[in-house]
């Protein structure tokens, strides 16, 4: 399988791939894109999301497997920086145990190898069932909006119509690529790629040790929160991102007093 995926900017440029988070896809990534565009931006989407919405979801390691297709055939050098949210910052991690080499520098945000607190209940098909048919209704829809916090119409737009490919299938399969990996890759003790790990400050537990261990698991690591940032603070919080993410890429030092870094 390839990847459905938009390019910007000049392909002289250093090249950035931006992953997406599971049930979303490449248009999450609009504020990004706009701060970086004097770069070359591969932004895919992953099967069973976006224009690939018809296929399955696939793990966290084929997934991986496609990322490194991608930077391999569509950059200049065959090598990338590599930015992921969420599912998209698993699938990094998981790369990065596995092909470092392709990987210039690598920014994981909210990533997740704990296992979460009722989790069975959460990933349950009944769960995921009753939260598709809430966002078919007006109010159900308008709350979890509100919950994403998009910054404008454009999110919302895209969520919206996406939402309504969405299946049970796809939820499933997100879901349980998160119970599936509640550890680290195996290999990222030797990965010497410099690796910005990023979390909301007011994310999950689970999220936030996740930081913890990838930042100590890392030799060349950092490990921050964004000062009140919720699992949505590539959008929400995107100006303070941006800047994190241009300093980290460029080598320059993430100073921001909306930036709290762990201590090695």
């Amino acid at each position: 399988m390839s990847l459905k995926f938009t390019e910007m900017g000049d392909r002289s440029t250093p090249a950035i791939v931006l992953v997406h988070g599971g049930g979303l896809s490449g248009w999450m990534w609009q504020k990004q894109w706009e701060a970086l565009s004097d770069y070359h931006l591969l932004i895919p989407d992953l099967p069973g999301h976006g224009r690939l919405y018809e296929s399955p979801c696939v793990t966290v390691e084929e997934g991986a497997g496609l990322i490194a297709d991608l930077i391999r055939q569509q950059t200049r050098e065959g090598k990338a920086h590599v930015v992921g949210h969420s599912l998209g910052g698993m699938i990094l991690a998981h790369l990065l145990g596995t092909q470092p080499d392709l990987i210039n520098r690598a920014v994981i945000a909210s990533a997740m190898f704990r296992p979460q607190r009722l989790s069975g209940l959460l990933y349950s098909r009944s769960m995921i069932k009753k939260s598709l048919q809430s966002m078919q209704q007006e109010s159900g829809r308008e709350k979890r909006l509100t919950f994403m916090a998009f910054p404008n119409d454009f999110y919302r737009d895209n969520y919206i119509r996406e939402a309504k490919t969405h299946t049970v299938e796809l939820f499933e399969g997100i879901y349980g690529q998160l119970k599936a990996h509640t550890t680290l890759p195996r290999g990222l003790e030797k990965v010497e790629t410099p690796t910005l790990v990023i979390a909301g400050e007011k994310e999950v537990k689970p999220i936030i040790q996740t930081v913890q261990d990838l930042t100590r698991a890392l030799p060349n690591a950092a490990g921050c929160f964004v000062k009140n940032g919720k699992h949505t603070f590539p959008w929400e919080n995107s100006t303070v991102f941006n800047t994190a993410i241009r300093s980290w890429l460029t080598g320059m030092t993430v100073d921001n007093p909306e930036i709290i870094f762990l201590r090695r």
